[in-house]
């Protein structure tokens, strides 16, 4: 295989594994990055093999097995060699990911502003982006995470490199969570909307939709936020039970069943004459989320801070069935 080949490979794997088969999961991408070791090797391209194992030990991470992509982070620590400066950024980028993944978001900043600084340096657009998005979504407050988010997302637009521009949907998304935290129901929207232009997959585009009709019910558009979670809830009746992937991208029959539930309960509060009825089948809905986001968890496992997360939605939903 032609080192050029390799080079791309590694670049788009995870990101093209996640897109193209929903039931993909980090243990089977990291068999796939695996499988590319032999071939990097023998060309004796060292940075790039340093490289692979970086994105090798975040696969490991987000299946939860934290020892064991700290010790291949170190490996590639002692191993890496003057010069190599890309897949330094990379190892300091997944150095932080990894610190934040087990719940110390803290200590991973200064790790993801060496990898933009070293990205930078390196002309490794997309991993600068990439650094500059972890960033934004470790800041400490909605305002610093909308305002670290806009530098992030412009170096995305102006880079010519096209996986660089591809983190335009993710990073609006952000954006909209940010405001959305923060009350800011129109700006939410707005945010939420250009995410959706930018998506290149369904999925996306199914948590741009969940996430626009989340914001339409807060600023009181029921009939729209409804509209939009119908076509949801037909389009994951085909889809299926989701199997994958085993921690929580937000793209979930879940999500919409949870927003249904709400929904319905502002029509109950809208409309006195109606309101046992759509109370009882917002309950309804809220059983149906959490059953569906159990079998999620339950059927993949998750990353420790992301299944608390999951936890926490659980109970919340329990609360509103009763």
């Amino acid at each position: 295989m032609r080192l050029g080949i390799l080079v791309s490979l590694i670049a788009v794997l995870p990101m093209a594994a996640w897109s193209a088969d929903s039931s993909s999961s980090p243990d089977r991408v990291e068999q796939q990055l695996l499988a590319l070791r032999p071939g990097i090797a023998a060309v004796g391209s060292h940075d790039l093999l340093m490289e692979l194992d970086t994105k090798i030990a975040r696969e490991q991470g987000l299946q939860g097995h934290f020892d064991q992509a700290k010790a291949l982070l170190a490996k590639v620590a002692a191993d890496l060699k003057p010069g190599e400066s890309g897949a330094r950024a990379q190892y300091e980028l997944e150095l932080g990911r990894l610190m934040m993944t087990q719940g110390d978001p803290t200590g991973a900043v200064p790790h993801f502003q060496s990898a933009l600084d070293l990205a930078k340096a390196a002309k490794r657009d997309a991993v600068a982006v990439d650094a500059a998005t972890m960033l934004a979504v470790t800041a400490p407050n909605p305002g610093d995470q909308v305002a670290k988010g806009k530098v992030a997302l412009k170096m995305a637009e102006d880079s010519s490199d096209p996986t660089a521009k591809g983190w335009v949907a993710s990073i609006w998304n952000n954006i909209g969570a940010s405001y959305d935290e923060d009350h800011q129901y129109e700006e939410a929207f707005g945010a939420f909307t250009k995410s959706r232009a930018a998506c290149a997959t369904d999925d996306c585009r199914r948590i741009a939709d969940w996430k626009i009709a989340h914001v339409d019910r807060e600023l009181g558009n029921l009939t729209q936020a409804q509209g939009l979670l119908d076509q949801l809830e037909k389009q994951w009746s085909m889809i299926g039970v989701r199997k994958g992937p085993s921690f929580d991208l937000g793209d979930g029959e879940d999500y919409v069943f949870e927003e249904l539930g709400e929904v319905h309960l502002a029509l109950a509060k809208a409309d006195p004459a109606a309101a046992e009825k759509e109370r009882k089948t917002a309950h309804a809905y809220f059983a149906k989320a959490n059953t569906a986001m159990l079998q999620a968890v339950g059927s993949a496992g998750a990353v420790a801070p992301l299944l608390r997360d999951q936890r926490l939605r659980s109970e919340h939903l329990k609360q509103r069935v009763q």
